[in-house]
C-alpha cells in the first residue's frame, strides 16, 4: 500500500517541494516508520510497514525527478543506472548481513537499530546538505556540469 503511494505521489511531490525537502521528509518517513516496526505491536507495525514503504516506493519515482532538477534531464539515465546497481548490490548484501546478525543476536532487533542509526545519518546529511555549496569539481569528479544548487 505504502510502496504504490511512494510511487504515486513521489514525483509531483519532489518537483514541487524541491530536492532538500524531499530527502528530509523521505528520511523522517523512514525513521518513523522503523521506529514503529521496532515496538512489536502489531498495529505499529502496520504503520511502519505503510511510512517503509511510501519511501522505498517514493524513491523510485523521486529520484530521476531530482537528478533532472540536479544535472540535467541528459544526464538522467547515466546516473539512475549508476544508482539502481548501488540498489542492487545492496540487496545482495544486506539480507547475508542481517541474516549473520539474526544468527548472532537471535532476534532482528540489532538490525533494526542499524537501520534506525543509518537513516538518521541520512536525515543529519540531508539537513547539513542545504546548508554547504559545492565546489565544480564535485560536478565535474562525476563528469557533469551542475545546473541547480541544494535549496536553503
Amino acid at each position: 500500500v505504502g510502496y504504490l503511494a511512494g510511487s504515486l505521489i513521489g514525483a509531483p511531490f519532489a518537483e514541487q517541494s524541491g530536492e532538500r525537502n524531499t530527502l528530509i521528509l523521505l528520511s523522517i518517513f523512514t525513521f518513523l516508520g522503523l521506529l514503529a516496526i521496532i515496538t512489536q505491536s502489531q498495529l505499529f507495525l502496520f504503520i511502519g510497514s505503510i511510512l517503509t514503504g511510501l519511501t522505498l516506493g517514493g524513491v523510485g519515482s523521486i529520484m530521476p525527478v531530482l537528478l533532472g532538477i540536479r544535472y540535467g534531464a541528459t544526464n538522467i539515465s547515466r546516473l539512475f543506472g549508476r544508482m539502481i546497481i548501488g540498489y542492487g548490490l545492496a540487496g545482495l548484501i544486506a539480507p547475508g548481513i542481517a541474516g549473520m546478525l539474526f544468527v548472532y543476536a537471535q532476534s532482528y532487533t540489532p538490525m533494526l537499530f542499524l537501520c534506525i542509526a543509518m537513516t538518521a545519518l541520512s536525515l543529519i546529511a540531508g539537513l547539513v546538505l542545504g546548508k554547504l555549496t559545492f565546489k565544480q569539481s564535485v560536478g565535474h569528479s562525476l563528469g557533469l556540469n551542475r545546473i541547480n544548487t541544494l535549496e536553503d
